[in-house]
């Protein structure tokens, strides 16, 4: 959990956060991510394709965090984009294997070693593993932003159950 917090901390200082995932799953994850952070105002842009994770790695600067996902921790273009961005003085956190190649391109890995089981007719659960991680990299964050942040996503919440019934208890972003 401290490297979670850690990374929390991070992204609770950002001016920008760059989210690279390669993949059905990493993408997926990225997507998530980026779903999760703006609800903090936190300006936060998932990048599927390789070449705009090395763009925007070209532009970060020392208030950018990057985070890389990967199952594998060898994507190409992520691990690329990751070294790039901590060139430039980027925060570099990723989702990745302990010993992979984006563990080693970041400053903070959380370590993610998924294990899948080789009946392809079975969802993939490492997915669930990633969302779990994900939910967690959240909740670090917001504890380390202010009130205003708690009201933004009120604010969601109040949104969506007027579009919704008014149901209080809908799930925030459902």
């Amino acid at each position: 959990m401290g490297t979670i917090m850690t990374a929390g901390e991070r992204l609770s200082k950002a001016r920008q956060v760059y989210i690279y995932g390669s993949g059905g799953i990493s993408s997926l994850g990225a997507i998530e991510l980026q779903n999760r952070l703006f609800r903090f105002s936190i300006p936060a842009i998932a990048h599927i394709d390789g070449q705009m994770q090395q763009m925007t790695a070209a532009v970060a600067d020392p208030d950018t965090v990057t985070i890389g996902i990967s199952l594998s921790g060898s994507a190409p273009a992520a691990v690329a984009a990751t070294e790039i961005a901590r060139r430039y003085g980027a925060r570099t956190i990723s989702i990745a294997p302990g010993k992979s190649p984006l563990a080693q391109a970041s400053e903070i890995n959380v370590v993610f070693e998924p294990r899948e089981y080789d009946n392809v007719k079975k969802p993939a659960s490492v997915r669930y593993g990633l969302m779990a991680i994900v939910d967690l990299i959240a909740m670090a964050t917001i504890e380390y932003l202010d009130d205003a942040s708690i009201e933004r996503m009120r604010r969601v919440r109040l949104t969506l159950s007027e579009l919704k019934g008014r149901n209080r208890y809908w799930p925030l972003g459902d």
